[in-house]
């Protein structure tokens, strides 16, 4: 499990958008953000938080 100090904020939509997926909603997330941002480190958190399968 990945571990982001100071993204709570970030963290807590994804897995709304995850949740959402899970009961049948469709949706999209855009990251977006300077290089180094840590848009990697954060879809790799999403992605982390998921079954196999679920996320594409």
């Amino acid at each position: 499990m990945f571990v982001l100090h100071g993204r709570s904020a970030e963290i807590s939509a994804l897995d709304e958008v995850i949740v959402r997926a899970r009961d049948g909603f469709g949706g999209a997330v855009v990251l977006r953000g300077e290089a180094g941002a840590g848009k990697t480190a954060l879809l790799g958190a999403a992605s982390s938080r998921t079954r196999p399968g679920e996320v594409s």
